[in-house]
C-alpha cells in the first residue's frame, strides 16, 4: 500500500516538472532572440511603408525632432526616429489633435508575436457599446503623441511604433504582458472625440462618456 502511494506521489510530482519545464520551455521559445525578431521586423515595416508611402501608408517622423510632422523619410532619418501607419479609416473630422488636447480613443496594443499586452475593449470593436478610452496627449509614449497629433475624429490606424518611440531599452511591466525590452509595439487606435485644450478646463472638465 505505501509503494503504491509512493508510486502514485512520485509520479504526480514528475507530471508537474515535465510540465513545468515545457512551459518555461515554451516562454523561453516564444521571446527566443526578441531583439534581433523585433529588429527584422521593423526593418520589413520599414520597408513596406516606402514602398507604399503614396497610398495606405504613412511614415511620420517623431514630434521631438526638428521638421516634424512632415511624412515621409528624409534623407538620413533614422528608422528608429520615426512611426508607421497604416490607415484603416479614413475620419471625417476637420482639425487635427494637438499636443495639450485631451482625446477619447478606443486602442489595442500588441507586440509581433500577437500578445495583447493592453485594450480598451475585448472582442471585436462595437461601437456602440465599447467605451473609448481617455487621455492627454502629452501624456503618453512618443509613438502615440506624434500619432494623435496627426490623426482627425474618425481616423482609424493601424501604429507600428519601434521601441525607441515606445519603452525603451527597459521592460514595462504592470501590463496584462510584460513588455520585453527593444519591442516594436503595434496598435489598432480609432480617435473617437478630441477636447481642445482651450475648450476644456478645470471649470470645463471632459465629460463622461455617454
Amino acid at each position: 500500500m505505501r509503494r503504491s502511494l509512493y508510486f502514485i506521489v512520485s509520479s504526480l510530482f514528475l507530471t508537474l516538472f515535465v510540465l513545468t519545464a515545457c512551459d518555461e520551455t515554451t516562454e523561453e521559445y516564444r521571446f527566443a532572440n526578441w531583439q534581433a525578431r523585433n529588429q527584422q521586423y521593423l526593418d520589413s515595416i520599414v520597408n513596406l511603408a516606402q514602398t507604399n508611402s503614396s497610398g495606405e501608408w504613412q511614415i511620420i517622423k517623431s514630434y521631438t525632432l526638428s521638421g516634424n510632422n512632415q511624412s515621409g523619410i528624409i534623407g538620413g532619418t533614422d528608422p528608429l526616429d520615426c512611426i508607421y501607419v497604416k490607415v484603416l479609416e479614413k475620419g471625417s473630422g476637420e482639425r487635427k489633435a494637438m499636443f495639450n488636447d485631451t482625446v477619447r480613443v478606443h486602442y489595442r496594443g500588441m507586440l509581433i508575436n500577437e500578445d495583447v499586452f493592453d485594450q480598451s475593449y475585448k472582442g471585436s470593436l462595437k461601437l456602440e457599446s465599447a467605451v473609448p478610452a481617455k487621455f492627454k496627449v502629452s501624456s503618453l509614449i512618443n509613438g502615440w503623441t506624434t500619432a494623435l497629433q496627426q490623426m482627425k475624429e474618425g481616423d482609424r490606424w493601424e501604429l507600428f511604433i519601434p521601441w525607441s518611440l515606445a519603452y525603451g531599452p527597459g521592460v514595462m511591466a504592470g501590463t496584462s504582458t510584460d513588455i520585453l525590452e527593444y519591442s516594436l509595439l503595434r496598435f489598432d487606435v480609432k480617435l473617437v472625440k478630441i477636447y481642445p485644450e482651450d475648450e476644456y478646463t478645470s471649470s470645463n472638465p471632459v465629460p463622461d462618456w455617454k
